[in-house]
């Protein structure tokens, strides 16, 4: 049996890195998925991709990644706008009393909260004894 050339070595390493590297990206695309139709809960998507929260994490460090996920969160966010503009247009009083808690703050919307304080005067007197 005749040992392996260098070269044969390293393409064969070159070979099953791009393999690997495939398959990461193929997971990384089925987790986005996954998120985007689980309710945006990461720890769903970890479990129906079966991978960790540590990975999502290390993964988070790949810029790509990281831009497309912070992308769907903030399409996520739009969506969410959307629907509480719809409900406030409706006339729903609880959606419309948030809306100018949050938005509208400097019109003075805004929840105060008030506190009672009472102090007492209190006299102490040193001596030398």
């Amino acid at each position: 049996m005749e040992k392996e050339s260098e070269e044969g070595k390293k393409g064969r390493m070159a070979k099953a890195k791009a393999t690997i590297g495939n398959r990461v990206r193929g997971k990384k695309k089925e987790f986005l998925q996954k998120y985007a139709d689980l309710a945006w809960n990461i720890s769903y998507a970890c479990k129906s991709v079966g991978i960790t929260r540590a990975t999502f994490y290390n993964w988070m460090k790949d810029e790509d990644f990281a831009n497309e996920f912070l992308t769907l969160k903030e399409e996520i966010k739009d969506y969410a706008e959307s629907k509480l503009v719809e409900q406030v247009q409706a006339g729903n009083m609880t959606a419309i009393i948030y809306y100018l808690k949050t938005q509208a703050k400097d019109r003075g919307y805004v929840e105060k909260s008030e506190n009672d304080l009472n102090i007492r005067r209190v006299e102490i007197e040193l001596t030398d004894d």
